[in-house]
């Protein structure tokens, strides 16, 4: 995953300059710092944990991110945490590779496009047990319907 965003991370940042000013919708956050781990579960719990850190930069100013920079490494104070886990981290490098392939215009030209309703529910679908939120760790079908 990571390796996609640093191969690529002018593509990136200029799709997310391209939602910003494209879709009112889109709030950026300004300058972010987020915490992803990635693990591999075995019977008895968690086994094998990757910390890595996302450091986005938002120039206030000119409304645009600047840079995204991944690392592997703990960050101090992250204002996010996400984790994945299991087969979800082995697909997911994949899976970004297909997104910046079908919706980032890679000539420069900004021809950009949102993914449709399918794509985003068939991502849903595929992701929904793998990824965790927040310090505490919560799968999102636990946030989404309490302690399970």
């Amino acid at each position: 995953m990571r390796n996609e965003f640093v191969a690529n991370e002018d593509h990136w940042l200029n799709y997310g300059n391209w939602l910003v000013s494209e879709h009112d919708e889109v709030e950026p956050l300004g300058t972010t710092t987020l915490q992803v781990d990635v693990f591999e579960s075995t019977i008895r719990g968690e086994g094998d944990r990757v910390e890595t850190v996302i450091e986005a930069d938002y120039d206030d100013s000119a409304e645009e991110f600047t840079a995204i920079d991944w690392r592997i490494e703990v960050p101090d104070e992250p204002d996010y945490q996400v984790g994945i886990k299991d087969s979800h981290a082995r697909l997911a490098d994949d899976d970004l590779m297909e997104f910046r392939r079908k919706f980032i215009d890679e000539s420069g030209d900004g021809n950009h496009a949102l993914p449709n309703g399918e794509y985003v529910e068939e991502l849903k679908g595929r992701y929904w047990d793998g990824i965790t939120i927040g310090p505490d760790s919560k799968g999102v079908l636990e946030i989404l319907v309490g302690e399970l």
